[in-house]
């Protein structure tokens, strides 16, 4: 696995995300003791009168307590049944909250569910946002509120300043709230927000106790909202960093939550809302980001640095979702351009046992959003049984939805695996068409060093009316760039911001023992335009799929465009159910099959090849050949296809026709083992009888493989079977070679 990216490539020119706060470096203006028992000299016995004498700059310390050896807390009651605390506790902004001594600070509400407010609150002060004092709270338990904390930032209309707050909140333990941490940035607001070494649980405390929290079947444990609906010119804006999160024991009971928008009920198939660990959402429909003199959009910047997701799923308990992001414009005005938007960076994180999805990320009409895997194992999404029916099924690794905005998923180091649906998912149910649009639009794809393994299919791309109800003609796997009206599939590099678009890709990648498909793509039922999948497979390799390693699908009304080319890659034993290794086939619909796109902007055309790659259906030599009939039907030696052809070249395979393909054989490939597809692991696959080290011979993804001829003259050694010297200049095929 090759290290994460160093640059973290996926962020716009934002202000940065929050660093860790230093409290040592904080003045401490006065000190304020809080002690139930009445021990420390000077305290106050609750929290609610403490607040009135702090301000900015100001301590407030809170004594743990027992009583009658059981864990006592600071609540409605006190253990003798006498009004004790008043919520919400309105922590004034620029406050440090900490326990007075090591014994553990209880704060939780005794009030039934549904009559629980809010345990903490802070309201982030109208200020310049370089005068802002931050905001401290360490070390707490927090239990059955409404809300654990909420954060919030809005402009009131009293000031002409916008509203800034700087919170960090560290070893604070959730337990049984409805939402566990809410951040809200209004009209006007912008929040900076860390989150280090904090804790989601559900779990009843383990010993007898005074006045019994009310703990609360929770619906999410972190939530980060920014909106824009005012006058006030600032969107609402959250810069945040979660570090180390962990879920603490069983989950006994979550409770659902309506998704943010319809169509990401109907992409569901069925589930109309769910419990999410963490939730991003930007809603907006003010301004517009790229208009004259805009202050920007609603926006959700996110990092998850490390840290253990787990969302304990067993039968009808724990989490159902890891991570739920959503970015909607309620108005669906076709502002023709972004109008909200979020980022999300997981690294080093492990995502694992949640219900429904793993990640699930959404972005509807003119609005953007991006997650991006940087070391991320996410594995044994689904505990139940697939539901029959389910097309696709939940319970994914990843899954995204979008429907005309824009989506990038993008990783390095991404590992999917044991998920009882699929590793990897995009949907694309529609893509704006208006020439009017300035920014890209569709579902982007780009992972690289990743690994999709044991689900039911390792990664699916879906275009409009596959999987979801369509809209317009889609694309998935890549986007659209829009330029002076004139739409195209190719990135020229004119942005200002480093926003992927054009074709995606999937590098140095595999995909292997999943239970169907290693990679499927569907196109089905354009209603009013041709549907796309552009997207490139270099360097991969995937074995042991037994309904094929790459299979393609439409069922179109209108035209279907596979710009899929698959280049320097290894596909070996797969098909066992199938009989074939790959296949491209039209399955139902009128609409006509094509492979190249004739671009109105560029000189270049995508399209589909399969160039420079082995393809075996088993080392002893199988009757079964590696194109199925419908992509035999299809392919043709490359340079002298037409649209409605797919230029091969450079192969392995055992190809049915009588078409010879330029330097291409059916003979073994020289792997550097012997091949065993029930073992796990690409390294039997790598090209080099004397086996040695790993090196690569194409770890570049070229832009696009257009109209310049991608022979492999001298490059193939049809009829020899020793592997050729690297100091001589020439390469085999294939994913990976030794040297």
């Amino acid at each position: 696995m090759m290290p994460p990216c160093l640059s973290f490539c996926f962020l716009f020119f934002r202000p940065p995300p929050p660093q860790p706060l230093i409290p040592g470096a904080l003045i401490i203006e006065q000190a304020v003791v809080v002690d139930w028992e009445g021990t420390v000299p000077g305290s106050v016995p609750t929290i609610t009168q403490a607040l009135p004498s702090l301000q900015a700059g100001g301590l407030l310390q809170i004594k743990g307590f027992t009583h009658n050896g059981a864990i006592a807390a600071y609540s409605e009651v006190d253990p003798n049944g006498a009004a004790m605390e008043t919520f919400p506790l309105a922590i004034p902004d620029g406050v440090t909250v900490e326990p007075y001594d090591g014994t553990g600070v209880h704060i939780w509400t005794s009030l039934p569910s549904g009559s629980s407010k809010p345990l903490i609150v802070i309201e982030a002060a109208e200020t310049d946002a370089g005068n802002v004092t931050p905001t401290i709270i360490k070390n707490l338990t927090l239990g059955g509120g409404e809300a654990g904390i909420r954060l919030s930032a809005e402009w009131d209309g009293d000031l002409a300043l916008p509203t800034y707050g700087d919170v960090l909140l560290r070893n604070i333990r959730f337990q049984g709230n409805q939402t566990g941490l809410d951040v809200l940035a209004g009209t006007g607001g912008s929040l900076s927000v860390s989150v280090e070494q904090c804790k989601v649980t559900n779990l009843p405390v383990d010993i007898a106790i005074t006045v019994k929290p009310r703990f609360t079947p929770p619906q999410v444990g972190l939530r980060f909202h920014s909106s824009h609906f005012g006058p006030q010119p600032n969107p609402g804006l959250i810069n945040a960093q979660v570090l180390n999160l962990k879920c603490l024991g069983a989950t006994p009971a979550t409770s659902p939550l309506p998704y943010l928008a319809p169509t990401d009920v109907e992409d569901m198939y069925g589930s109309t809302a769910a419990s999410r660990l963490i939730e991003v959402a930007a809603l907006g429909s003010t301004t517009s980001e790229h208009a004259a003199m805009s202050p920007g959009i609603p926006e959700v910047n996110l990092q998850v640095l490390n840290g253990d997701l787990d969302g304990k799923f067993n039968g009808t308990s724990g989490w159902d979702i890891g991570l739920y992001a959503a970015a909607t414009s309620p108005t669906q005005t076709n502002a023709d351009d972004y109008v909200a938007g979020y980022e999300v960076l997981f690294s080093g994180t492990e995502i694992q046992g949640f219900r429904n999805e793993g990640v699930y990320a959404t972005a509807r009409t003119d609005t953007r959003g991006h997650v991006d895997f940087q070391d991320v194992d996410i594995h044994n999404i689904g505990g139940d049984p697939q539901e029959p029916g389910q097309n696709p099924p939940r319970h994914n690794g990843v899954h995204g939805f979008v429907l005309e905005g824009y989506l990038a998923l993008t990783g390095n180091g991404l590992h999917s695996h044991h998920n009882v649906g699929v590793g990897f998912l995009a949907n694309s149910a529609g893509t704006i068409l208006d020439s009017a649009a300035t920014w890209p639009t569709g579902l982007y794809v780009g992972v690289q060093d990743s690994e999709f393994d044991t689900n039911q299919r390792g990664m699916v791309l879906a275009g409009p009316g596959a999987l979801s109800p369509g809209a317009q003609g889609g694309v998935v796997g890549g986007t659209w760039d829009y330029r002076y009206g004139i739409r195209s599939l190719v990135r020229d590099g004119s942005k200002p911001f480093d926003l992927d678009y054009g074709q995606g890709f999937a590098d140095r990648s595999t995909f292997h023992d999943n239970d169907e498909q290693g990679i499927m793509i569907r196109l089905a039922n354009g209603p009013t335009a041709p549907d796309f999948a552009s997207i490139r497979f270099v360097n991969c390799i995937a074995w042991n799929n037994p309904q094929g390693a790459f299979h393609a699908q439409a069922t179109n009304s209108l035209d279907a465009y596979f710009l899929t080319p698959i280049l320097h890659s290894t596909f070996a034993d797969n098909g066992q159910q199938s009989g074939f290794t790959l296949e491209v086939e039209k399955v139902g619909g009128s609409g006509a099959l094509l492979f190249e796109y004739d671009d109105p902007s560029f000189q270049e055309n995508p399209k589909m090849k399969i160039l420079n790659s082995i393809f075996q259906r088993d080392v002893l030599g199988s009757q079964d050949y590696d194109f199925g009939a419908g992509l035999h039907s299809l392919a043709v030696v490359d340079g002298t296809g037409t649209n409605t052809e797919i230029g091969a070249n450079g192969l392995r395979l055992n190809y049915q026709g009588t078409i010879p393909f330029d330097e291409s054989t059916d003979r073994e490939a020289p792997f550097a083992h012997l091949s065993q597809p029930s073992l796990l692991g690409p390294q039997r696959y790598f090209l080099d009888i004397n086996g040695a080290n790993i090196s690569f011979f194409a770890n570049r993804t070229p832009m696009s493989y257009s109209i310049v001829n991608e022979t492999e003259s001298n490059v193939d050694f049809t009829g020899f079977k020793a592997r050729l010297s690297r100091t001589s200049g020439l390469r085999d095929k294939g994913a990976h070679e030794v040297q």
